[in-house]
């Protein structure tokens, strides 16, 4: 084994939680967790939070290495950082030397030894040369409101080569129980509408919060979140709209507006730009690139909660891009990057937010997705990545690299008709969905006085729409809403209730309501231009194999991608497929959208498939699935004993489970294997703990394609 080197330190953000105790100067020094990620093939970062709650100092880290997991022999110290207040408590570190293609286990310490961390490992990428198997899975979008996320506490066991943590990673407007959503960060559509809008301060110690909360348990004793399964295995990761606040924020490349970041929303301002601009207004369609309008990239809000995000990520300082003829990229933060694994597959994490144009708004605030969307100078990628993704794909082809795999954090598939919805053709009732809430009674600890706000004991399990019965509650009294004290609900109708009385609960209706369109921060509904001159370059250079890995949309499902020749992106009829190209689009690990789904069956996922790839039909799109894809094998769908001879869209679609999917590239390159794994979802604020004999883990469907030629 080679000896290490710490190319580089950075001390970073993070909270505590796993932790060793001793009798030392250190002993109240606890650790959050711990994480890998950006491997190549001799080196990857590691990142943990060190922090005495009750006496915040700055601690020295160190950081221990070795392939044997007991860490008995070959262990390797060096220094990690220092944890301090300027980055939350976070540290990270970039280890060097390593040998390609080998699994590593590390841990950090205090300086001292008398606090250590839990064991993460993370495996290098083979030599470029290699003939070796790929093993990688993608999901991603973790909502508070389903924590712990149940599922994610069994992917370690899959022993990855990496998992790509494809955005979401956290949701600010999570407002579930013990944890309130963050201060607004601006408004939408109009940023001229006066309200007060998040701080520096407040966006720092907001977002940070919401990360250091993934790591901790919901119950006693139960699981640490997300904390097993960043140790599990390393990780890619690429941020979406959540981590930038929902708003605003979201348009790396959008005009940055005038200044933000006020209690009262009248100035003094912390930022002197950030506010955005007025996305119904085409005007703002499309920001010039000439330097003439600054860009929500370079505002004060967005680079506090990009930092934040790295902060708690453990994904590789790149430094700054050097693109002076493009204003819209120069100096920002490079998070693009490409990464082969062996001779047989390219691993592509492409930056879906830094330079996006803005999300397009209707005059009524709905998403535009016309003919604006066509606009061929709007840009998701900006022109320096996307000169760079077309020309890495092109090297990748010629150098005889079968697998490209590009992460992108937003579909880029077509649903609906374009600038439209679907009109589902037969689909689900409300009732097939089944209903929510497993609760049926419950008891007050405290009277109600003509009021709307009900106090119990807890509020975990409680469903939003869920009737209640009882002396003194009006008749059609439902559930309005979950407080994040725990143990308090809002219903919809004054009531006098005393402490001590019984209430009756009944199921609430599902709300359920499919993805039949899309949305304005899709590809196909928002950038359709720049979509058509990525999916043409690679059809017109024959790069084939090329797999496009994205969430966002909580729901997995499969699907080949078709392009304009001509370029007349608004002309549906133009339209053709891009040779041996597809799109898997999965998740959510634990977001909302399947919880609203009680019904398992897969009648019920076949039913709702049918009705979407029906209504595709009608409007002469291609419906969802690969039927027909060349080389498509061994097609395998829980509850369809014949899913390779019907291949069927519900062979390739899950709207009700948490999931990930896992991908397998064999040796010879010969093959890739797909496989989603999920449970059934649960409901928000249920805070369940994995469950092995109600409700396991099972594989969803799974497919191989062979590679082409």
């Amino acid at each position: 084994m080679k000896n290490f080197v710490s190319l580089r330190i950075i001390t970073l953000v993070l909270a505590a939680g796993y932790m060793l105790k001793t009798t030392s100067a250190d002993a109240d020094v606890t650790f959050l967790g711990v994480a890998a990620g950006d491997a190549t093939t001799n080196d990857a970062i590691v990142w943990t939070r060190a922090k005495d709650e009750t006496n915040p100092q700055p601690t020295a880290i160190n950081v221990q290495i070795s392939q044997d997991p007991l860490f008995i022999t070959g262990v390797t110290t060096l220094p990690a950082g220092t944890a301090g207040s300027p980055t939350d408590f976070t540290v990270k570190s970039d280890l060097g030397g390593l040998e390609p293609g080998t699994i590593y286990y590390y841990r950090f310490q205090t300086t001292n030894a008398s606090v250590t961390s839990n064991v993460g490992k993370f495996k290098t990428a083979p030599n470029p040369t290699a003939n070796a198997p790929v093993h990688f899975a993608v999901s991603g979008d973790c909502d508070g409101l389903i924590r712990p996320y149940a599922l994610a506490s069994q992917v370690p066991a899959k022993n990855l080569d990496f998992f790509m943590f494809d955005g979401d990673t956290e949701y600010e407007t999570s407002a579930s129980i013990g944890s309130p959503a963050v201060h607004s960060t601006g408004n939408i559509p109009d940023p001229t509408v006066i309200i007060p809008t998040a701080t520096q301060s407040q966006l720092f110690d907001d977002f940070s919060r919401k990360y250091r909360q993934q790591f901790v348990p919901v119950n006693v004793g139960g699981q640490n979140c997300l904390q097993p399964f960043f140790a599990g295995q390393g990780n890619y990761t690429a941020y979406d709209n959540h981590e930038l606040g929902n708003k605003q924020y979201i348009n790396g490349g959008a005009p940055a507006g005038g200044g933000v970041g006020s209690t009262t929303g009248s100035p003094p301002f912390d930022f002197l730009t950030g506010a955005g601009a007025d996305a119904r207004d085409p005007a703002n369609d499309v920001t010039p690139n000439d330097g003439s309008v600054p860009f929500m990239n370079k505002s004060g809000g967005f680079q506090t909660l990009q930092q934040v995000f790295e902060n708690y990520q453990p994904i590789s300082e790149r430094g700054l891009i050097n693109a002076p003829s493009d204003p819209r990229t120069n100096d920002t933060r490079q998070l693009y990057f490409a990464q082969q694994w062996g001779r047989n597959a390219i691993f592509i994490n492409t930056d879906c937010r830094s330079y996006r144009d803005i999300r397009m708004k209707t005059a009524a605030n709905a998403d535009e997705t016309g003919s604006r969307a066509d606009n061929p100078d709007r840009t998701m990628l900006g022109a320096t990545q996307l000169a760079w993704l077309e020309q890495t794909l092109l090297d990748a082809e010629q150098a005889g690299t079968t697998w490209k795999f590009i992460n992108i954090s937003d579909p880029i598939d077509q649903i609906g008709p374009i600038g439209g919805s679907l009109t589902l053709v037969n689909p689900p009732t409300t009732a097939d969905y089944g209903t929510l809430g497993a609760i049926t009674s419950i008891v007050t600890t405290g009277s109600t006085n003509n009021a709307r706000t009900i106090t119990v004991a807890s509020t975990v399990g409680l469903v939003a729409g869920q009737g209640v019965f009882g002396a003194g509650v009006p008749a059609n009294t439902t559930i309005n809403a979950i407080n994040t004290d725990g143990t308090t609900f809002s219903i919809n109708n004054n009531a006098t209730i005393a402490s001590g009385a019984t209430l009756t609960l009944t199921p609430a209706p599902s709300t359920y309501a499919p993805v039949n369109s899309d949305g304005g921060k899709s590809w196909m509904g928002g950038y359709r231009a720049e979509r058509n001159e990525l999916l043409k370059f690679i059809a017109d250079h024959r790069v084939h194999n090329v797999v496009f890995l994205a969430t966002d949309d909580h729901q997995n499902r499969i699907n080949e991608l078709f392009y304009s020749p001509t370029g007349q992106t608004g002309v549906q009829a133009s339209y053709v497929k891009v040779p041996y190209c597809f799109e898997i689009v999965c998740g959510p690990l634990g977001a909302t959208g399947p919880d609203l789904i009680s019904n398992h069956s897969f009648a019920l996922v076949k039913k709702l498939a049918d009705s979407i790839a029906n209504a595709q039909i009608a409007e002469n799109l291609e419906p969802i699935g690969l039927a027909g894809y060349h080389g498509l094998q061994n097609v395998r769908r829980s509850g369809d004993p014949h899913a390779d001879r019907l291949r069927q869209p519900a062979d390739f679609y899950s709207p009700d489970t948490f999931n990930y999917n896992v991908l397998d590239v064999s040796a010879d390159g010969k093959t890739l294997t797909v496989t989603s794994y999920g449970i059934n979802s649960t409901v928000q604020n249920g805070f369940v703990e994995y469950d092995p004999v109600n409700n396991p883990e099972q594989e969803l469907f799974s497919f191989q394609i062979k590679r082409h030629p």
